[in-house]
């Protein structure tokens, strides 16, 4: 619509008219995804591509049927588990551990004297190392001193 003027100007008037249809206009409402696959989990790994499929929502939204999975027979993992172990061969490892056990606390101990023994040697020689010490000191205690210094 134009709206004119005195002066001879030609308005333009812009205005949205409502539709007054109750039926259903494919322009408002285009085909939309559906909700089921275009191709199989197998097809596309085999590298088929499809588009996807589209449904219309002229009748209103009808859920599909869901396809109904067909499980793959796999052979069992568990049958090929290996064997359980005799009572016999575990007694024997676990001998075998026990064995292990005691020689490292042999070890251990035969560590330990040899520490102690270290250790009331080096307390001995610090000993004598403070000894020698005590005799450098002059009588004012000082240490450092030459015997001629006050």
């Amino acid at each position: 619509f134009y709206k004119l003027h005195s002066r001879g100007l030609c308005e333009v008037i812009a205005f949205t008219v409502p539709r007054k249809s109750d039926l259903f206009q494919d322009d408002l409402y285009p085909d939309t995804l559906a909700d089921t696959p275009a191709i199989s989990a197998e097809e596309w790994i085999d590298g088929k591509d499809a588009d996807p499929t589209l449904m219309s929502l002229k009748e209103g939204y009808v859920p599909s049927k869901k396809q109904e999975l067909k499980p793959i027979s796999k052979s069992n993992l568990l049958d090929n588990m290996p064997k359980k172990n005799n009572p016999q061969t575990q007694n024997s490892i676990i001998d075998e551990l026990l064995e292990e056990v005691k020689k490292l606390k042999a070890t251990i101990q035969k560590h330990e004297l040899r520490i102690f023994d270290l250790e009331k040697k080096l307390e001995s020689k610090t000993g004598q190392m403070n000894f020698l010490k005590k005799a450098q000191t002059n009588n004012h205690g000082e240490k450092h001193l030459m015997p001629d210094e006050v």
